[in-house]
């Protein structure tokens, strides 16, 4: 896949998903609320039966609205905000608790191309066990990290760093994750401020990038030290 649809949390990470995990089909939503059915569950609903259609998700709370297009039971395509393909699949499992969902399905999904773009997926499986993870690391890093508003500084040490690549293995885009996030670690910027540079990636996958340096001492509050 292109480097912006790669799987961050990739799957050589499978330790961390339950070894019975495979979707579920035993739901058939068309249109409510979250809260008695979560992201994950409308998704296998709408796919379920090889279905073709299009799913529409609207967060009220945070004037969000995720978008995914399934063709004969498959995701083809999926945006939320700046996010599309798999990384928009991530932004929604992973961040939306409330919302109103909506399934309309579609014969011909060529006449919805214009208006939604599509993108190369992986399967509904492997998608759904990326989001899951991402979820997973998503909630962990929210224990670690609770505050937004005091300055971060860099503390980098060659020792920390190369014990975070060997005991993380990072891939490729969580590297860059990490460097630009320390770049910005000036003790000047908050990590509020950060977030928002990098909100062309999916929220989870920033928070995760975060914890892992504040757990290997590569960054910390400026006023407020070893508070992670």
């Amino acid at each position: 896949l292109p480097n912006a649809l790669r799987v961050t949390l990739s799957l050589a990470k499978a330790r961390f998903i339950p070894a019975e995990f495979k979707p579920q089909r035993k739901f058939m939503a068309v249109k409510g609320e979250l809260g008695a059915l979560d992201g994950a569950e409308i998704i296998q609903s709408v796919a379920s039966g090889n279905r073709s259609g299009i799913l529409s998700v609207e967060d009220g709370a945070s004037n969000r609205n995720f978008v995914l297009l399934i063709a004969d039971g498959k995701p083809i395509g999926a945006a939320l905000g700046k996010l599309i393909g798999l990384d928009a699949l991530v932004e929604f499992i992973s961040t939306y608790e409330t919302g109103s969902f909506n399934f309309v399905e579609k014969e011909n999904m060529d006449s919805e191309v214009p208006a939604i773009p599509r993108q190369a997926m992986p399967s509904l499986m492997n998608s759904l066990m990326d989001a899951a993870l991402a979820a997973d690391n998503y909630t962990s890093a929210r224990h670690i990290i609770k505050d937004l508003k005091t300055p971060v500084i860099a503390c980098y040490t060659e020792a920390g760093w190369n014990e975070l690549l060997a005991q993380e293995q990072p891939g490729e885009r969580e590297q860059h994750l990490l460097k630009e996030i320390m770049k910005m670690a000036d003790g000047k910027t908050n990590l509020d401020t950060i977030f928002a540079v990098l909100n062309y990636c999916p929220t989870a996958i920033v928070w995760h990038a975060t914890a892992l340096l504040a757990n290997h001492g590569q960054i910390d509050y400026v006023r407020q030290r070893a508070v992670y």
